[in-house]
């Protein structure tokens, strides 16, 4: 088993289930990892903040399922995840466009199962506070219809309902389109002989940011 310690910038925080907790980044390589067994107690504790960076030790995935950014988290006394620092905010949207793919499947088509993608066109938000899913276009023109995992995108869908309550999709689906949105991708586990998930596992929105046109 190979252990490494990274430097983990935190580009996305989401709960693909119930008590679970899904914390994905980009190393000081550029390399992505989802480190797993991660509680709510690390969150709440502050040790991986949305665009933080957090020192972890992780060793390698021996899972059943294998996704190639998977790792367990180290907690061995003395090498316990630990906040560093931030992303500065003013180079938040240019970290992104460095690490930015050019389309859904220039990510899931070559064994990755996590990029950011810059959707051209954002045709429909659908769901409520507890299931949001968008539907989009990507830089090809290739439609998808994805599940939101994003945590903080549905305490912002809460506040637009509570804002707008007679039209709050519709205003969430015009700031979307108005700015320069990002969408943080991942899949779902990989399971062999999947015939009904194009990519072997379900797309999902696991990271929204967008940033004001200039």
């Amino acid at each position: 088993m190979t252990r490494e310690i990274a430097n983990l910038h935190v580009l996305a925080i989401a709960r693909p289930e119930k008590n679970v907790v899904c914390v994905a980044g980009i190393d000081d390589k550029g390399e992505w990892i989802r480190p797993q067994r991660i509680f709510e107690n690390d969150i709440a504790t502050g040790k991986f903040k949305l665009f933080g960076i957090t020192n972890i030790h992780v060793d390698s995935w021996t899972g059943k399922t294998i996704r190639c950014e998977d790792r367990f988290l180290v907690r061995e006394i003395g090498k316990l995840p630990n906040l560093i620092g931030y992303i500065p905010k003013s180079e938040i949207q240019q970290f992104l466009e460095t690490h930015l793919d050019k389309s859904v499947d220039s990510v899931f088509m070559n064994e990755r199962t996590l990029g950011i993608i810059k959707p051209q066109q954002i045709i429909k938000i659908t769901g409520d506070t507890t299931k949001i899913w968008i539907s989009f276009q990507d830089s090809t023109g290739k439609r998808f219809n994805c599940s939101v995992r994003d945590d903080l995108f549905y305490h912002m869908f809460s506040t637009y309902k509570e804002k707008y309550p007679s039209n709050f999709r519709e205003k969430i689906h015009h700031d979307l389109n108005k700015n320069n949105t990002y969408f943080v991708i991942g899949l779902t586990q990989i399971y062999e002989n999947n015939i009904n998930a194009e990519y072997g596992g379900w797309p999902m929105i696991v990271g929204i940011h967008y940033f004001e046109r200039k």
